[in-house]
């Protein structure tokens, strides 16, 4: 990539990293000052394998005077990670016709599963139903 763009490896990989600075610091800015909040009031907070790599870039573009680095900060997403409970989220689209208002008959609607296997250590099962409804009349 570096020869085809006349450009040194070095220069290369500087462009990679402000790309990534950029986009962390994009999706920052996007929830915080979409939340009303003025960052340069607010520490950075880093976590993970890179975060220290990249604190200081991203509160610079961010005008972020104070960062905070967890001594442990490198291990907190695998930390996390490893206590988390595992979550599978699916959604399915199905046509079916309802039942008629009034009717006695209470037959679930039947979804079935693409045949996916999932290695499950701990299970927590919570159910919800999110309809969208459009009546032909």
């Amino acid at each position: 990539m570096a020869e085809t763009a006349s450009r040194s490896r070095e220069q290369v990989a500087e462009g990679f990293i402000r790309i990534a600075v950029e986009n962390m610091a994009n999706a920052i800015k996007e929830i915080s000052v979409a939340r009303g909040y003025d960052l340069s009031d607010h520490a950075l907070v880093s976590f993970g394998g890179a975060g220290g790599q990249h604190a200081c870039a991203i509160a610079d573009t961010l005008s972020i005077s104070r960062i905070l680095i967890h001594p442990l900060a490198g291990l907190l997403s695998a930390y996390g990670i490893g206590i988390a409970d595992l979550r599978l989220l699916r959604e399915s689209s199905i046509e079916a016709n309802l039942p008629e208002q009034g009717s006695k008959d209470r037959t679930p609607l039947r979804i079935e599963s693409s045949g996916e296997s999932i290695c499950v250590i701990k299970v927590r099962t919570r159910r919800s139903c999110w309809m969208i409804l459009r009546w032909n009349n």
